[in-house]
Order: C-alpha cells, then structure tokens, then sequence
C-alpha cells in the first residue's frame, strides 16, 4: 500500500532544482561553498533530503563518489570514500533556508578538484504510510578548479665548468629558488650530453622515493643525494676520462593529494655543468684542456 502512494505522490511530484552548469577557479586554502537551490517542491510541508556527489577531473569515466547525505530529519552521514575524520572536517552540508543548501569546504586542497553536484529527494509524512517519497531530481553541475599559480618553479641556471682528476669524486648540484608549498612533491632526473652523443638519462628518483637507472654502466658509481629541500646532489665516484660531458637535472613539481592522487604542476630544467676528466699525468694544462673541451661542447649545444 505504501509503494503504491509513493508512486501516485511521485507522479504528482513538482520538485525542480536549478541546472546551471558552473566552473569556480579558488586558490590553495581558500573557503569554497557550492549552492544547491530549490525552484519548486509539491508541497510547502515537504521535508527534503539532500546528498552531494564528487566526481574527480580524471580519469574521465570516474564514478561519483557519495560525500555526504542529509536526510529529511537533517541526519548526516558520509559516504564511505569521506568517511575518515580528516575528509569529514573538510565538508560541511548547510541549510541556509528552506529552498537553498550549501556545501562548504573551510580550507581547499588540491584533492578538490573536480565535478559537485547535489541529489534532492523531497518527502511528506503521511499518517497512514509513514514518509512517502515525492520526487528525487539532480542539480547542475560545478567543476571546481584551480586558478593557475603565481609562484612558478625556479630553479639554479648558472652554466659551470669543473675541471678534475680521474679517479676523484665528483658532486652536482640542482637548487631549487622559488618557495615550495608544503603540498609539493618533487621528481628529479639527471642528463648527460657526450661530445659525440646523445642526451642520456643518468638516472630518475621519483616522487615516491623509487631511484630508475638509465645508464647501468655509471649507476655503482652514481649516489643522489638530498642534504636538505629543494637542494638536490649527484655524486659520481671515481670519475672516468669517459665522464667527461654536459651534465644538467630536470625537476618536476607534483601536486599529492589526500586520495594519493598525483598531479604535475610544473617541470623546469636546470643549467649545465661542463665537466673535464683529466688523467693522471697529462700532457696539456688543465685551463687548456677544459678551453678546448668548452668549445666543442658549446658547438655542440648549437647544433642540437
């Protein structure tokens, strides 16, 4: 008997919500809210219950994610994606009046980006069946975005010359000169650029600490470093009269998270380091040498 009323009172229903699509671009920290506004309900007496969705900017098939729902006695629950006590006091349903609802996030993390919308199912109370659901329809869309950041990554691009000795330990530096936000995560890779070769990958630690080897012959000798944030080293033990060439990093900026999702917000690459190896006992003077080998790498820099 109770569905049967249901079903006569939903085809009656007149609950509309507004379906304006909307873009908002915020800044880290910022206090966001995204509206939920009633045009129309069946009855003025109508309670209505009210859930927010979240769904992320990729992948682009990405399934909505309950946030939170607000019941027609004003219950809260949370989805179970936003369940922990961290995601919980980052969201907050509101009735501001009985026509407009309000989902507020007090302080914006990266985490946020994506599409919001609200689902509102309206009830009545009925004597003989209890609540009676009237009607159930979706908003508009809201794509939460960020707007593009002032401080943009730097970092060290002075060109350098190192003259050394075969068989002594070498250290490059890579250091990064803008502010680093305490949501950043760093990747770094570093190149070398033979005479009469291609640019080669020397190796790649990445944001979660794993070290790749692109060069296995140089990798015993190779031993990255970080003494302190955003100042990154690579020492080459026992240099060879082969490692001699242009050496540069490449720093890339990622965005983590709390769903551990991993965005790039910058990549910037450094200056060169010209390094020669002398060997023991040679027969030019090192400023010589170091001349010579500078001309050809800078010729080589011009023909790349």
């Amino acid at each position: 008997m109770a569905q049967a009323n249901d079903l006569n009172m939903a085809e009656e229903s007149k609950l509309k919500v507004t379906l304006d699509t909307k873009a908002l671009e915020i800044s880290m920290n910022d206090a966001t809210e995204i509206k939920c506004e009633i045009i129309s309900m069946s009855k003025e007496e109508s309670q209505l219950g009210v859930s927010w969705y979240f769904q992320p900017l990729s992948p682009e098939d990405a399934v909505p994610l309950l946030i939170l729902a607000t019941n027609y006695s004003n219950i809260v629950e949370y989805g179970e994606a936003f369940s922990s006590p961290q995601k919980k006091s980052r969201f907050h349903s509101e009735k501001v009046s009985s026509r407009l609802f309000q989902l507020s996030m007090p302080s914006v993390d990266y985490d946020v980006r994506g599409t919001y919308y609200c689902v509102v199912e309206e009830w009545i109370w009925s004597v003989d069946s209890g609540w009676c659901n009237l009607g159930k329809t979706e908003s508009g869309r809201t794509t939460v975005n960020f707007k593009p950041s002032d401080n943009k990554l730097h970092i060290e691009s002075t060109n350098h010359s190192i003259t050394i000795t075969e068989k002594e330990d070498m250290t490059l530096k890579c250091l990064l000169q803008s502010q680093i936000r305490p949501t950043s995560r760093f990747s770094i890779s570093w190149f070398k650029v033979s005479i009469h070769s291609s640019t080669e990958t020397l190796l790649k630690i990445k944001v979660n600490g794993i070290i790749e080897y692109g060069n296995v012959k140089m990798a015993r000798r190779l031993r990255p470093n970080c003494p302190s944030t955003g100042d990154f080293h690579l020492t080459i033990q026992e240099v060879e009269v082969g490692d001699s060439g242009l050496f540069y990093c490449q720093v890339e900026e990622w965005a983590v998270n709390c769903s551990t999702a991993q965005v790039q917000e910058a990549s910037v690459q450094s200056g060169y380091s010209e390094l020669m190896v002398l060997p023991p006992g040679n027969c030019y003077p090192a400023s010589i040498c170091t001349s010579l080998f500078i001309l050809d790498i800078r010729g080589y820099k011009q023909m790349g």
